[in-house]
């Protein structure tokens, strides 16, 4: 089966209907734009960390990308670019008979609070914290990713969801303030700036927590 030029997908024998058989998307994601890794709300669905089901896979590649949205064959992706020394904090799974990187639980939720889109939004990424919190949580792991990934405004919208929300120790939440700028950023970053500012942690609260 022909997905776009040069790439192909074999059918495999033990398919029901070969006519309507089509390749796994993380399969296909990882043949088509690796290096990289399943991400965002495809990767917080796979933890348990959502129910919500999304039709577009997200994968973050370390290729350049003309387009955040792009389709193969019959696979809608999100994507998104980062440099190859960012690829860091995933898993392997078998999909296919193909071992695909996914991130882990920690990587995703920094992602999410990186780039709110790829939770869905940052009110959608703050329910996958608040279960994560219920899932024997790796903190500081997650201080850690965020660190080496380099935004702090990171840690802007994880402390103050932690705090809003009641998902974390006092410990944890005074760490990801020790860790913020003196500039104002957005909550949710896609949506306009409008709203209260909370000055304890720099943030336009441009999106209501819902506990």
């Amino acid at each position: 089966m022909r997905l776009q030029r040069g790439l192909y997908a074999t059918v495999p024998l033990e398919a029901e209907d070969p006519g309507t058989w089509s390749a796994d998307p993380w399969a296909i994601a990882n043949k088509a734009l690796s290096p990289g890794y399943i991400g965002g709300w495809t990767a917080l669905h796979h933890w348990d960390l959502t129910d919500q089901i999304f039709s577009t896979t997200v994968f973050i590649t370390s290729r350049a990308i003309p387009s955040r949205k792009r389709k193969i064959g019959p696979a809608q992706f999100e994507l998104r670019h980062r440099p190859t020394s960012a690829l860091f904090g995933t898993r392997t799974v078998w999909r296919e008979r193909l071992p695909v990187p996914i991130s882990d639980r920690e990587r995703t939720l920094v992602d999410c609070l990186d780039d709110p889109l790829l939770g869905g939004g940052l009110r959608h990424t703050a329910e996958g914290l608040a279960t994560y919190a219920a899932q024997d949580p790796a903190w500081m792991t997650v201080l850690g990713y965020a660190e080496r990934l380099g935004n702090l405004t990171v840690f802007k919208r994880l402390g103050y969801t932690l705090e809003s929300l009641g998902l974390a120790d006092e410990a944890i939440i005074e760490a990801c303030r020790s860790r913020i700028s003196g500039s104002v950023g957005r909550l949710d970053p896609s949506r306009p700036a409008a709203g209260p500012t909370d000055k304890r942690w720099g943030l336009r609260i441009n999106v209501r927590l819902e506990s």
